[in-house]
């Protein structure tokens, strides 16, 4: 009850971890503390509780949180979360924030100047002001690092880099950062300008924005402006709500938008929307634009979806649970899966090309327009809710709306009803309704007869009338068969030989199986039958010939001499078993061949389809009339122009000419089982199917339209001309026996006649070729060939070069020259990795799993990042490469062995276990980073699944930069890397470093922390590394100049004592002769140094003064060091 929380003051439900909604903490209006850590929140409203002076909501899921209202705020909390935006203007109590580890890029606090401590470590910021009059206030443990900051904009820079001393090296205080104000591209002017209208720019127009002005907009109109190009839209991203619609768009970027909840973008030019990134994506209106294909399978939060008048196919939906409304209308979809979607509430899908569609599922839908479809049934009896229904000028047969009580509005005229049943006990409520149109309904079932046809006359055809009880039979002589009808609930009392028709012809699924029939005469009246399994009865005969819907029939087992399955709609017939029937001779359908084809394993093998079972001749079909008039010239066909031929005219003829006869489909020449020589040049032939003319001994195919040619079947082919056509590709290893090959005046690329070793001629000219492969090992057969004309030809692949240049030196082009050993003409390369050269346009040549070598050798610059790739096979083909960014794929392995000319490789974010860069010597630049797994949300852990343990860049002498970081390296050696100026190698298991490559100080950005492990850096100078490397490494290791040993403490500190720790002051080190002691504190800043001359194994130093806190000391004798943490108190 609200009155019993709206004087709560404290609320603390952290760490609860299964809260996912707080909605209802708006009424807790006295709330003045709200602790909610560790959930799953994904929103918090505390827009109400206007008395909250402590917030925290830290470890959730945040993208977004408004404090505008809670003006009282003295302390935020909101670390791990997902936030990209946080607004505190408006908080000028607030003196705490803890906002670290979200995805922030902007953070002003020149208002809140009683901020005491700030943690905005851990983001992704860009601009930070702390500039309000009163830094003096702000902690010394404030902490800024972890961000892309180049400059903090502060009241005073010295007093900020004496005390604030966490931030990032490459971040600088200023008194203002103005001038590295980050930009944001705005090339449409007509985007600007409504920009400016809206006051998120401000000025002339000039082609950008400032983008932290962008970067916190939440919601924005800018439909109806003239806009052509949204570039620049990628850096609103907070952005939640925008609508672009009216506008002249015709692509469109939401990939980096990722807290966009409603999208508006309707009535634009459209062909393409990706919304996969959108994964909090609720509401999308894209209508009237061009679409030809729609994914929202990423968008599970999505509840309205508006994509009509496009032109989609198909629409999955599955994914989209909780979706309320759609519309989908006057698109070209055939089909309509909504079984999904249980929340489903509005569904506009008319216009349409639906044939079916189940709304079984969605039962609180309350309105449902599908008219001007191809509806064949509709069941609505799960749809309790429904209100309106609108299935006109569809294909209907029956309609059931007797269980739809809430019922106002039903229209289905124009359909071809034999069965409507409105009796819902409500008829009195219908507000709009029409019936007309369907000139087979006589009856129409309502709850008033009278009434009806009293107040309802106009709104039905004349042959109908109004009744309570629509009573047509159909009969059913086969006592078992109704038996089992009545089993079923389908026919209900006893057997009398009929069943009501309007019980069956709404029935889609009937299993009868194993039920004594013999007949199933009645099948018929089953208009909307689906399924039907009659299996393991009598039955002599089966006629399913009118039952147009049947995508599902299992026969088996029965006694049956006919079947009859000429129903026009076999196409749909999916699902199918004819089998163990041995009676059964033939089987009627509706195309034959069709039949054959796709259910050849669905009958018995004495079976055979056929469209006319009174014929038991056997016919071969010729769909082409000039094929079948030379057929009949020839004598062989002589029953006329009918689209077939006798099986038996043809099956044993040897030799066929029909040359020249303007034939463009040899459908039938499959018959020809005996055919060794066909002539069928000069006709109008695309493709042709040998494939069963395996005797076929010469072909002569030429002057046609080929674009394939398949001769794999074909190994006893001797004799081929094929020119001029357009193959592209041409295939002859199977045909071992050809002697003469005339392909020349086509679009070959390649041809390969290495397994044809009785080639004795060959015509290849006029080609693309760019490659050819010669070697047979019996070149010496080869006489009067010709390869030329082949531009792009520039190996031809022989078995010997001398007797090819003696004996072919004008077969081939200038260019081109013979070799026993040609590169290969085509790469084969994976699907993602061809994917990304097709979009770089390195691959030119279509989607095929290879590239063409010519179009690879080059290119010397590649970016495939961020692509999804597992394989990088064929990378070693770029011979020319110097540039390769890979980084951010799914590769387990690279070789770069071959790619001698590298200089730049970024293979960062991969799961690679090794790289071997040895044969790379030009390399300059190495990016190797492994993948970051967050293990929690507090701490950053590396993986030690498929993580580089160790790198060997010895023989890379050039190399300047190189990044290694998060990995399992334990061993890293740079001592011959003498031009580096970049190094990263944190966050690895490394025991052992060498940096002394004689020319430290070139070395300008290094990063050597979180190695756990690593005591020891060995390194030209030590002073040097202390006074500019001092906060690279973890505080517990050291620099030295010669090799670090470790592991000293068993050999000479095996019996050190230091004590008392933690100590208040003095501490004592015994039982070890010391050299030196020196003292550092937690940042690796030296603070104390003693030396000791007197040989004594007792000496102590004196750490009084010292602030609280830890501190390590390292410990030098005998040439050895050694560390110990110690806590002064």
């Amino acid at each position: 009850m609200t009155s019993k929380i709206n004087t709560l003051t404290t609320l603390n439900v952290r760490g609860v971890g299964l809260i996912e909604d707080l909605t209802g903490i708006q009424d807790f209006t006295a709330l003045k503390s709200l602790l909610c850590d560790t959930n799953r929140l994904t929103a918090l409203d505390v827009s109400q509780n206007t008395s909250l002076t402590y917030l925290s909501f830290g470890d959730n899921y945040l993208m977004a949180i408004d404090v505008s209202k809670n003006t009282a705020l003295i302390e935020l909390r909101c670390y791990h979360n997902q936030l990209i935006a946080l607004d505190v203007s408006k908080n000028t109590a607030l003196t705490i924030l803890h906002c670290y580890d979200n995805q922030l890029k902007f953070l002003d606090f020149s208002k809140n100047t009683a901020l005491t401590y700030l943690d905005c470590s851990s983001n992704q910021l860009a601009e930070l002001n702390l500039k309000n009059g009163n830094n003096s206030k702000l902690s010394t443990n404030s902490s800024f690092n972890g961000n892309n900051l180049s400059c903090i904009q502060v009241d005073n820079v010295a007093y900020a880099n004496t005390n604030w001393k966490t931030k990032d090296a490459t971040a600088n205080y200023s008194l203002d950062c103005s001038a590295v104000v980050q930009y944001t591209l705005i090339p449409d002017v007509n985007f600007e300008k409504k920009l400016i209208y809206l006051g998120i720019d401000s000025g002339t127009v000039d082609g950008k924005v400032p983008t932290a002005k962008v970067a916190v907009v939440t919601t924005m109109d800018i439909s109806s402006s003239s806009i052509a190009n949204l570039t620049g839209i990628q850096d609103f991203s907070a952005l939640q709500v925008l609508n672009c619609s009216g506008n002249q768009l015709t692509t469109l970027d939401f990939s980096k938008n990722t807290a966009l909840k409603n999208l508006v973008c309707y009535s634009n030019k459209l062909t393409a929307l990706d919304v996969s990134k959108n994964t909090v994506l609720e509401q999308l209106t894209c209508y009237s634009n061009q679409l030809t294909s729609l994914d929202v399978s990423k968008n599970a939060a999505l509840t309205y979806l508006s994509c009509y008048e496009n032109q989609l196919t198909s629409l999955d939906a599955s994914k989209n649970t909780a979706l309320t409304y759609l519309d989908c209308y006057n698109n070209q979809l055939v089909s309509l899966d909504v079984s999904n979607n249980p929340a489903l509430t509005e569904l506009k899908c008319y216009s349409n090309k639906l044939i079916s569609f189940d709304v079984s599922k969605s039962t609180v839908l309350k309105k449902i327009n599908c008219y001007s479809n191809q509806l064949t049934a509709l069941d609505v009896s799960k749809n309790k809710a429904l209100i309106e229904l609108y299935c006109y000028s569809n294909q209907l047969t029956a309609l059931d709306v007797s269980k739809n009580t809430v019922l106002r509005y039903i229209d289905c005229h124009s359909n071809q009803l034999t069965s409507l049943n409105l009796q819902n006990g409500n008829n009195e409520y219908f507000i709009s309704f029409d019936f007309k149109g369907n000139p087979n309904l006589s009856c129409i079932q309502v709850d008033n007869d009278y009434s009806s046809n009293k107040s309802w006359k106009s709104y039905k055809d004349d042959t109908a009338s109004y009744n309570k009880d629509c009573l047509s039979f159909t009969l059913i002589p086969d006592v078992n068969f109704e038996n089992k009808l009545i089993a079923l609930g389908i026919d209900s009392g006893t057997a009398d030989g009929k069943v009501p028709t309007y019980k069956i012809n709404t029935v889609t699924d009937l299993d009868v199986s194993n039920s004594s029939i013999a007949d199933l005469t009645g099948i018929e009246g089953f208009l909307g039958l689906y399924t039907l399994n009659c299996s393991g009865n009598q039955l002599t005969a089966l006629d399913v010939s009118n039952n147009k819907s049947i995508y599902s029939l299992n026969c088996s087992s029965n006694q049956l001499t006919s079947l009859n399955l000429k129903t026009g709609t076999n196409n749909y017939l999916s699902n199918r078993n004819f089998k163990n029937n041995p009676n059964l001779s033939c089987i009627q359908v509706d195309d034959f061949s069709y039949s054959n084809k796709n259910w050849a394993k669905d009958r018995d093998a004495t079976a055979s389809y056929s469209t006319d079972c009174s014929v038991a001749v056997q016919f071969t079909l010729i769909p082409d009339v000039n094929f079948e008039r030379e057929l009949i010239r020839q004598g062989i066909d002589f029953d006329g122009e009918n689209g077939k031929v006798l099986t038996a005219s043809i099956s044993s003829l040897t030799f066929f000419d029909t040359h020249s006869n303007d034939i463009a489909d040899l459908t039938g020449i499959q018959d020809f089982v005996a055919l060794q020589t066909l002539y069928c040049s000069g006709n109008k032939l695309t493709t042709i199917d040998l494939s069963k003319n395996t005797a076929l001994r010469a072909l002569l195919c030429d002057s046609n339209k080929l674009t394939s040619l398949d001769l794999s079947k074909n190994i006893a082919l001797k004799f081929l001309l094929c020119n001029p056509n357009e193959l592209t590709t041409l295939d002859v290893s199977k045909n071992i026996a050809l002697e003469t090959l005339n392909c020349s005046a086509n679009k070959l690329t390649s041809l390969d006649v290495s397994k044809n070793t009785a080639l004795t001629y060959l015509g290849c000219f006029n080609n693309q070729l760019t490659s050819l492969n010669l070697k047979n090992g019996k070149n010496v057969k080869l006489s009067g060939s010709d390869f030329k004309n082949n531009p792009n030809l520039s190996c031809i692949q022989v078995d010997d070069v001398a007797y090819s240049n003696a004996n072919w030196a004008t077969a081939k082009d200038a260019a081109a020259s013979y070799s026993t050993d040609c590169p290969p003409s085509v790469v084969v390369v994976s699907s993602t990795f061809e994917d990304q050269l097709i979009d770089l346009g390195v691959d030119t040549d279509g989607k095929n799993s290879s590239v063409l070598f010519a179009s690879i050798i080059n290119v010397t610059s590649l970016d495939v990042s961020n692509s999804g790739i597992t394989s990088l096979t064929g990378i070693e083909y770029f011979s020319n490469l110097e540039t390769l960014n890979c980084k951010g794929n799914l590769l387990t392995s690279i070789d770069v062995s071959s790619n001698l000319a590298l200089k730049y490789l970024d293979c960062s974010k991969n799961p690679l276990s090794a790289l071997d860069v040895s044969k790379n010597t030009q390399l300059t630049e190495l990016y190797c980073d492994g993948i970051v797994t967050v293990t929690n949300k507090i701490n950053a852990k590396n993986s030690a699944s498929n993580q580089l343990t160790a790198l060997d860049v010895s023989k890379n002498l050039s190399l300047i930069k190189l990044s290694c970081s998060n990995n399992q390296i334990v061993s890293l050696d740079l001592s011959k890397n003498a031009l580096l100026t970049d190094v990263n190698c944190s966050n690895n298991k490394l025991t052992s470093l060498n940096l002394s490559n004689g020319n430290n100080s070139k070395l300008a950005n290094v990063n050597f922390k979180t190695n756990a492990s690593l005591s020891c850096i060995v390194v030209d100078n030590v002073a040097y590394a202390n006074a500019n490397w001092s906060t690279a490494k973890d505080a517990a290791a050291i620099y030295s100049k010669t090799t670090c040993t470790l592991g000293i403490e068993d050999v000479v500190f095996h019996k050190i004592a230091v004590y008392p720790n933690p100590t208040k002051g003095e501490l004592h080190i015994e039982n070890i002769v010391l050299e030196k002691a020196s003292v550092y504190d937690t940042l690796g800043k030296l603070v104390k140094a003693t030396k000791f001359t007197n040989g004594s194994n007792i000496n102590s130093i004196n750490l009084s003064g010292f602030p609280k806190g830890i501190y390590y000391v390292y410990l030098e004798s005998e040439g050895s060091t050694i560390s110990r943490k110690i806590i002064v108190e």
